[in-house]
């Protein structure tokens, strides 16, 4: 889970990135702003992209990855003996399929509406510095979920196995 909270963290300073960089030369933040945003910024839309995608929980990315554990590991619990966590993780679900609403609407005026003004928008050194290092991150989890996660799952128990035994 700690490696998908950090991936989760990735994705919300991508996403936070795009938005600051966007409002910063556009003078708003107004989600209208970003129609054409792909002719303008193209960088910053497909990051946006991306990172909705995984902040949505669309398959394969970190996020559906996350989302995928918490709500399995909610369910587990809740047939247990604790039916609350099942309706947590219907809500979790419910939400999320909510948000890629939200979300995909911020794309569909990125590629599909035209823009109100045509002008590029250029962003910083340190603003593209950090957009496409949290998007290489943020991709990489699609590469390197399951090896990462089985390698830290191995971890936790000898951990533990080490405190049970007093070794």
């Amino acid at each position: 889970v700690l490696i998908f909270l950090v991936a989760y963290l990735l994705m919300n300073l991508g996403a936070f990135a795009v938005i600051v960089a966007v409002g910063k030369r556009i003078g708003s933040d107004n989600i209208e702003d970003y129609r054409g945003l792909m002719k303008r910024a193209p960088l910053y839309a497909g990051a946006l992209v991306v990172f909705f995608a995984s902040l949505a929980g669309i398959p394969p990315t970190a996020g559906f990855m996350g989302k995928l554990f918490v709500f399995g590991a909610a369910v587990k619990v809740g047939l247990m003996g604790h039916p609350e966590l099942i309706v947590l993780a219907v809500l979790g679900v419910v939400n999320s399929v909510i948000s890629v609403y939200y979300y995909f609407n911020v794309v569909r005026l990125m590629f599909f509406a035209p823009a109100a003004v045509d002008h590029k928008i250029r962003g910083t050194v340190a603003i593209n510095t950090a957009v496409v290092a949290t998007l290489a991150l943020t991709l990489a989890f699609l590469i390197f979920a399951k090896p990462v996660s089985s390698v830290a799952s191995h971890a936790v128990y000898i951990s533990k196995t080490v405190l049970i035994s007093g070794r």
